[in-house]
């Protein structure tokens, strides 16, 4: 569909064969099967982005690295390693402790504090959290599953607190936290939620969803995933389906997610999902599950730091670089995928504030109808669109370059009444151009009665009354107008006004006397703003001596009309 991602080897090659990624800040951090860690720094500026290894630690841990996590708030580092979980200081690397006897650990996720509020505010667009955690205690918990056991530990200080402990029905094929004491596992055949406020178990299934949880695949064979997303929902996967759930249990969205493969892992970085497939990284929207990109590397393990993706397999490393908005946008703008670029707009709309986001929505649907008035000659819908859009009615105008030449339009004119073929799409867009210009000549009407009524309410109001006063001013708010052309015209001050209304009767005058000039006089014996010096050049070059009497009449020149 479109690029989210760059993907870049990072040249400096690991000597080892790589288990485990963990990055925080500058550092990237390489856990490998020799239980070496490899320490790389992340170089980054405006024009280059590159990593190279600094730093290795021969006497980390004697067995494999399985996992890493970093806890910069506050500055752990903890490892997990054969049979024990460690503890290090994140700076130095120095040993703090350990807990040991975890013979047939699984799996192990952690529940920072501080990181679950910064993830429920990007996806709401909330700024105002600032550093809610700042002076409050950071809560480090962390769940290890061993087998059909499942521990959970605090970190206090300088030390592991075993908190409890529970024994599950079957074994754990995933874990994940929501809030503080709530825990999702994922078994082969269902989930369960824990509640570790009362050690309550509510073991689940998702009931209609694409998740076949009664599938007769061995149980060694099936793979699930349990990742938390902000607002305590969960995407729930078995094999190659995935589904929304809130804490409940309950799906929340009718959208599945079925991914071309088996994932090897999950991982979510806002707004997207990132499948690790064998052959394959896939990128999904998080809103929609709708496909966004294949990355072409295999056999990978991925990890999400900060804004930045690092990929590897047994032998190297990859940086994946997101790509930001407005480069995504453009790359689908290129493409005429408009609809497409509206759904990022929506995929993306915790970035904009409400006015951010109705001007990229109507950016976006002004070069859609542009492109379907050029290239498609499809002026039916363009025009529906230009209608509904906050825009400059001059853009439009801008359309029909041949309106300001006197020549054209009498050439058109021409062409019209003669039937002349080669101008009939120009002709046919004009018919709609009619419509949209005497649609924004109502709009102004009603935007210059508007102003008036404001400007004058005191002086009004010895002659009406409150009540029909706010008739008047509900009236566009209640009328078919759209919502966002009536804050455009009311942006106008009465001069705005007025020189707009001037543009479109001068247009609307133009076009009368291309398709039907009969039109002409009933316009200029009301009320209008057309240009005088334009309108008398045209009616004379007609001998148009009715309708000229009409415009000076309509203009006061009355020696004139004489």
């Amino acid at each position: 569909m479109h690029e989210a991602f760059t993907y870049k080897l990072i040249e400096d090659k690991p000597p080892l064969e790589v288990t485990t990624l963990c990055s925080y800040d500058n550092k990237l951090l390489v856990g490998t099967k020799d239980g070496i860690l490899l320490i790389y720094e992340i170089n980054e500026n405006d024009e280059s982005f590159y990593v190279n290894l600094v730093d290795s630690r021969k006497d980390f841990t004697k067995k494999e690295i399985r996992a890493l996590y970093a806890i910069k708030e506050i500055n752990i580092l903890l490892c997990l390693s054969d049979t024990q979980l460690l503890a290090y200081n994140l700076e130095t690397l120095q040993f703090i402790t350990h807990i040991s006897k975890l013979q047939g650990v699984l799996l192990m996720d952690i529940f920072n504090s501080n990181k679950k509020n910064n993830e429920d505010d990007i996806k709401n667009n909330n700024s105002n959290n600032n550093n809610n955690n700042i002076d409050n205690k950071i809560i480090i918990k962390i769940a290890l599953a061993i087998k059909k056991k499942l521990v959970i530990l605090q970190w206090n200080q300088d030390s592991f607190e075993k908190l409890n402990e529970f024994n599950l029905s079957h074994t754990i094929k995933a874990i994940s936290w929501g809030k503080e004491n709530t825990l999702c596992i994922g078994f082969a055949r269902n989930y369960a939620f824990i509640d570790l406020s009362n050690d309550t178990i509510d073991y689940f299934s998702i009931g209609n969803s694409l998740i076949d949880l009664t599938s007769f695949t061995p149980s060694k064979f099936t793979k699930v995933y349990a990742n938390s997303l902000p607002n305590h929902q969960f995407l729930l996967t078995k094999d190659d389906s995935s589904t929304f759930i809130a804490e409940t249990g309950q799906p929340i969205k009718s959208i599945n997610i079925k991914w071309s493969a088996i994932p090897l892992g999950i991982v979510y970085t806002y707004p997207y999902f990132i499948g690790i497939l064998p052959q394959k990284i896939e990128v999904r929207a998080y809103n929609t599950g709708v496909f966004i990109q294949e990355i072409p590397l295999n056999n990978t393990n991925i990890i999400v730091a900060n804004d930045v993706l690092f990929s590897s397999n047994e032998e190297n490393l990859y940086t994946l670089l997101p790509i930001d908005f407005d480069n995504q946008v453009v790359q689908l703008l290129n493409k005429k995928q408009f609809s497409e670029s509206l759904q990022l707009v929506e995929l993306y709309s915790s970035i904009f504030t409400p006015d951010e986001k109705i001007i990229e929505i109507t950016r976006i649907r002004s070069l859609e109808a542009k492109n379907l008035f050029t290239k498609e000659k499809d002026y039916e819908r363009a025009f529906g669109i230009f209608l509904s859009l906050e825009i400059d009615p001059n853009e439009i105008l801008q359309l029909y370059p041949m309106l300001n030449s006197t020549e054209e339009i009498i050439a058109l004119k021409n062409s019209k009444d003669n039937k002349d073929e080669k101008s009939f799409d120009t002709l046919k867009s004009i018919n709609y151009l009619i419509h949209y210009l005497t649609e924004q000549r109502s709009r102004l009407t009603k935007q210059r009665l508007y102003l008036l009524t404001i400007q004058n309410r005191s002086s009004m109001s010895k002659s009406l009354s409150n009540s029909t006063i706010n008739s008047y001013l509900s009236t566009a708010a209640a009328s078919e107008i759209s919502l966002s052309t009536i804050v455009y015209y009311r942006q106008l001050s009465l001069p705005d006004v007025e020189a707009l209304s001037n543009i479109i009767d001068t247009a609307l005058f133009k076009v009368y006397i291309i398709i039907n000039d009969a039109l002409v006089g009933p316009l200029l014996r009301v009320q209008n703003n057309c240009d005088m010096d334009v309108c008398e050049v045209l009616l004379k070059s007609q001998n148009k001596y009715s309708e000229l009497i009409d415009l000076y009449r309509g203009k006061n020149y009355h020696k004139k009309a004489l």
